[in-house]
């Protein structure tokens, strides 16, 4: 039977998982949904498109709200302390992650939406550089789902629950730490869009450095992966 202490916990990384991927995705919509609005009294035929980009925006909370489902339904799997922090702890890996990525999809949209205005034709490009953050998120959702595999909540428990707790916890904090990256790529990327709007040519550079901070998110990934397998979690 669940203890109070471990059911907070447990409930407790379901709330942070939705609450804050879906607190930058609301933000990053904002931004890009009020870039829309100003582009439909110009030019409404181009609804659609701006509509893609704005809706990209809100994949970060549906990561969250998938991990907070994953914790909820199998809450009873969380029997000792440590595998309340094991929820907990995924629950904030895809909560921070998708809040930076929901911030940082927010601001490329946003300036994918105002070169449309102008370029059309450059629209792919522009997506490419607008769903580029979207890669913390994902991170973060696949260390938030290898910490629920082990301790249980997706199946039987395969490792003890003393390491569940302790490497979750240390996997999530380099993992949470790293996504910073996605907001600045959201920043670079705009930066990137506007230029590729006036010169279309040096789009491939341009993608080259927002790339670039793509470099930080993998490190965070690896070292994560790394204390989740060296303290025999996965």
């Amino acid at each position: 039977m669940t203890s109070p202490d471990v059911l907070a916990l447990a409930i407790g990384g379901a709330s942070v998982a939705i609450g804050l991927a879906g607190a930058g995705a609301t933000l990053g919509q904002r931004m890009a949904a009020s870039a829309s609005s100003l582009l439909m009294a110009e030019k409404p035929e181009r609804f659609g498109l701006t509509l893609i980009l704005t809706v990209l925006v809100e994949t970060s909370a549906i990561y969250g709200l998938l991990i907070a489902i994953l914790i909820l339904v199998r809450v009873d799997a969380a029997t000792t302390l440590d595998h309340g922090i094991a929820a907990l702890a995924a629950g904030i890996s895809v909560g921070i992650s998708g809040f930076f990525t929901g911030i940082g999809e927010g601001i490329a949209a946003s300036a994918s939406i105002g070169g449309v205005t102008e370029k059309e034709g450059l629209f792919g490009k522009f997506l490419v550089l607008t769903v580029l953050p979207e890669t913390g998120a994902i991170y973060g959702l696949l260390n938030a789902v290898l910490i629920l595999r082990s301790a249980g909540f997706l199946g039987e428990p395969i490792v003890l629950p003393v390491q569940i707790g302790v490497a979750s916890i240390y996997a999530t904090l380099v993992l949470s730490m790293t996504s910073i990256s996605s907001y600045l790529q959201g920043r670079v990327g705009a930066s990137a869009i506007s230029a590729t709007t006036k010169r279309e040519e040096i789009f491939g550079r341009d993608l080259i450095f927002v790339v670039l901070l793509e470099s930080v998110l993998i490190y965070g990934l690896l070292v994560s992966i790394l204390v989740l397998r060296y303290s025999g979690v996965i």
